[in-house]
Protein backbone atom coordinates (compact mmCIF):
# COMPACT_ATOMS: atom_id res chain seq x y z
CA UNK A 1 0.00 0.00 0.00
CA UNK A 2 1.76 3.97 -0.97
CA UNK A 3 2.39 5.88 1.75
CA UNK A 4 1.72 9.79 1.61
CA UNK A 5 4.64 11.52 3.33
CA UNK A 6 3.90 15.55 3.89
CA UNK A 7 7.05 17.56 4.53
CA UNK A 8 6.79 20.92 5.94
CA UNK A 9 10.37 21.79 6.53
CA UNK A 10 12.09 24.89 4.65
CA UNK A 11 15.04 25.49 2.20
CA UNK A 12 17.44 25.05 4.83
CA UNK A 13 16.25 21.38 5.23
CA UNK A 14 17.45 19.90 2.22
CA UNK A 15 19.40 16.93 3.75
CA UNK A 16 15.98 16.02 5.60
CA UNK A 17 14.73 15.45 1.99
CA UNK A 18 17.28 14.01 0.90
CA UNK A 19 16.54 11.27 3.40
CA UNK A 20 13.19 11.09 3.29
CA UNK A 21 13.25 10.41 -0.93
CA UNK A 22 15.62 7.56 -0.24
CA UNK A 23 12.50 5.96 2.19
CA UNK A 24 10.04 6.59 -0.40
CA UNK A 25 9.18 3.85 -3.42
CA UNK A 26 7.44 4.69 -6.68
CA UNK A 27 4.25 4.46 -5.79
CA UNK A 28 4.45 6.61 -2.43
CA UNK A 29 3.19 10.09 -2.69
CA UNK A 30 5.08 13.19 -1.49
CA UNK A 31 3.36 16.19 -0.33
CA UNK A 32 4.56 19.27 0.66
CA UNK A 33 3.09 21.50 2.84
CA UNK A 34 3.14 24.41 5.16
CA UNK A 35 6.93 25.89 4.64
CA UNK A 36 7.81 23.12 2.81
CA UNK A 37 6.38 24.47 -0.43
CA UNK A 38 9.52 26.69 -1.13
CA UNK A 39 10.93 24.00 -2.16
CA UNK A 40 8.62 24.99 -5.61
CA UNK A 41 11.11 27.54 -5.94
CA UNK A 42 13.70 24.98 -6.65
CA UNK A 43 14.03 23.18 -10.02
CA UNK A 44 15.49 20.14 -8.17
CA UNK A 45 16.26 17.09 -10.42
CA UNK A 46 15.55 15.08 -6.97
CA UNK A 47 12.20 16.45 -7.01
CA UNK A 48 11.49 14.61 -10.87
CA UNK A 49 12.62 11.18 -9.47
CA UNK A 50 9.05 11.28 -7.33
CA UNK A 51 6.70 10.83 -9.77
CA UNK A 52 3.80 11.44 -7.20
CA UNK A 53 4.65 15.33 -5.72
CA UNK A 54 1.81 17.30 -4.92
CA UNK A 55 2.29 20.96 -3.03
CA UNK A 56 -0.86 22.23 -1.26
CA UNK A 57 -2.35 24.80 -2.95
CA UNK A 58 -3.10 27.19 0.12
CA UNK A 59 0.11 26.98 1.21
CA UNK A 60 1.17 28.31 -2.00
CA UNK A 61 -1.25 31.49 -2.17
CA UNK A 62 -0.10 32.40 1.42
CA UNK A 63 3.53 32.74 0.45
CA UNK A 64 3.02 34.50 -2.74
CA UNK A 65 4.25 31.30 -4.78
CA UNK A 66 0.66 30.53 -6.62
CA UNK A 67 2.43 31.91 -10.02
CA UNK A 68 3.91 28.53 -9.56
CA UNK A 69 1.81 26.20 -9.86
CA UNK A 70 1.55 25.98 -13.57
CA UNK A 71 4.21 23.86 -13.58
CA UNK A 72 3.65 22.04 -10.29
CA UNK A 73 0.74 19.39 -9.24
CA UNK A 74 -1.01 21.59 -6.83
CA UNK A 75 -3.73 20.09 -4.71
CA UNK A 76 -6.21 22.05 -1.90
CA UNK A 77 -7.19 20.76 1.46
CA UNK A 78 -9.63 17.88 0.54
CA UNK A 79 -7.68 16.55 -1.82
CA UNK A 80 -5.11 16.44 0.60
CA UNK A 81 -7.70 14.60 3.17
CA UNK A 82 -8.67 12.38 0.86
CA UNK A 83 -5.32 10.95 0.32
CA UNK A 84 -4.58 10.85 3.84
CA UNK A 85 -8.01 8.67 4.07
CA UNK A 86 -7.05 6.20 1.24
CA UNK A 87 -3.10 5.73 2.08
CA UNK A 88 -0.86 5.63 5.38
CA UNK A 89 0.25 8.74 6.22
CA UNK A 90 3.86 9.50 7.32
CA UNK A 91 4.40 13.27 8.67
CA UNK A 92 7.63 13.98 7.86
Amino acid sequence: MAKVFSFNRGLDSQLDLETLMSLMTQEDILVFIEDGVNWVLKSHSMLSTVPNCYFLEQDLVLRGLSDSKESIKAINYNELVELFVRHKMVAW
